[in-house]
């Protein structure tokens, strides 16, 4: 039997190592975390030791192997038995979700339990309203990944758990702002969401942290008291605003607008039920050749209702989606399930009403936050490195760029 040690940042990492080296018969015998020597290793974030087994000639060592077909095939019948206990879980799960709720309020909100087994990850995601299709995919999809050594050893199990929700995640570039070329970014979706108040964020933010020069477009001229509300917003913010009535209107002042570098249209709600209304704001998008589409849903919304807004914007080609009143919900599986499903770009989070604070650049860690709840972290970092996203939440005016 050959032995070796491994040091590594994150378990995955040492296991892309320990399969180059050991190949992929390697089991892994223990895990634990070293702190680097001298002094100055106080300060250091300690490291992953990893002690991991080969053995060639099967002699001394049972040989381990992948999760091997009568393997998968049980699993699969163990999550149709999950899907059977399930519809009783679903029964009580509008008293917990309220009960959760409660306690969140009062102060009283305590995480949820650690996961240690694919049958409670299953249970979790559905829990969370992840849709049953995708819940089934990340299971079935993590075990045959996974030798039966690695499914049993929860560290690695819960690590490669959250590296692999976080990598079905699509994260857009940054914006580039190129003077005298102005970007247009519009915000379409449903009534009620709170596209002019994210409007108002993004203006802000990309004032304050770029310095850009932003206009803002309005062409809801349906809704009572939009305009001035609009208007009341470019005060405050000390940002010029603007109102397209027509789609010629808009194309105008954009014509006329090449001073600034940043151009945010605000278009009223519509009713993804009604596809005239609905198309009405199609023909101001299509009144400007060059632009980017925010699609806007509220991140409490149901996955089938999702689904409906998705399908009805999407014929105006859909760049990215911004999910806002994450604050006003405890089950985020239906947000994450859209932007896996139709692998459109998530963007933005929005957290509450202030202007301009509750807004926040998506990441992959962020959201894997709001669905399963804080990790450890050890899987923070792991995620962070694996992903190659920031993941601290914070607004930086491009997805991937802090400003200090």
């Amino acid at each position: 039997m050959h032995v070796k040690k491994f040091y590594a940042n994150s378990m995955p990492e040492a296991m892309a190592a320990i399969r180059a080296e050991l190949g992929a018969d390697a089991i892994i015998l223990q895990t634990q975390k070293k702190r680097h020597p001298g002094l100055l290793g106080f300060f250091r974030r300690p490291r992953l030791e990893v002690t991991a087994a080969v053995d060639k000639d099967l002699r001394d060592f049972p040989q381990p192997t992948r999760a091997a077909s009568g393997e998968v095939r049980q699993m699969r019948r163990e999550l149709a038995d999950l899907k059977l206990a399930l519809a009783q879980v679903a029964k009580s799960r509008d008293t917990q979700t309220a009960a959760q709720s409660l306690r969140q309020q009062s102060g009283q909100y305590t995480l949820p339990p650690r996961v240690t087994s694919l049958d409670g990850w299953y249970k979790r995601l559905l829990e969370q309203g992840v849709v049953t299709e995708l819940a089934q995919q990340i299971i079935q999809t993590v075990a045959d990944e996974l030798s039966r050594w690695a499914l049993d050893n929860e560290n690695v199990l819960n690590e490669h758990l959250h590296w692999h929700l976080g990598r079905r995640l699509k994260i857009p570039q940054p914006i580039v702002l190129t003077p005298g070329t102005p970007q247009v970014l519009f915000l379409v979706g449903p009534t009620g969401v709170g596209k002019t108040t994210t409007i108002a964020k993004l203006a802000a933010n990309f004032k304050r942290n770029q310095k850009a020069r932003v206009l803002m477009i309005t062409a809801d001229t349906f809704r009572v008291a939009a305009i001035p509300q609009f208007k009341a917003f470019g005060e405050i913010l000390d940002i010029p605003t603007a109102v397209a009535y027509t789609p010629t209107d808009l194309a105008a002042l954009i014509a006329e607008s090449s001073q600034f570098d940043l151009i945010l249209v605000d278009t009223p709600g519509r009713n993804q039920r009604s596809p005239d209304a609905v198309s009405e704001i199609a023909d101001f998008l299509a009144a400007v050749p060059r632009k980017t589409v925010f699609l806007t849903i509220a991140a409490g919304t149901q996955f089938q209702d999702m689904q409906q807004i998705a399908a009805a914007f999407g014929t105006m080609k859909i760049d990215n989606l911004i999910f806002t009143k994450t604050d006003e919900t405890v089950s985020f599986g239906a947000a994450y399930s859209l932007a896996c499903v139709t692998r459109t770009p998530l963007s933005y989070l929005t957290t509450g009403q202030r202007v301009p604070d509750d807004i926040e650049v998506a990441s992959a860690e962020r959201v894997i936050d709001l669905l399963v709840g804080e990790v450890p972290d050890e899987i923070r970092s792991t995620r962070r490195l694996l992903a190659g996203q920031n993941g601290n939440g914070r607004f930086y005016g491009s997805p991937h760029e802090e400003t200090r």
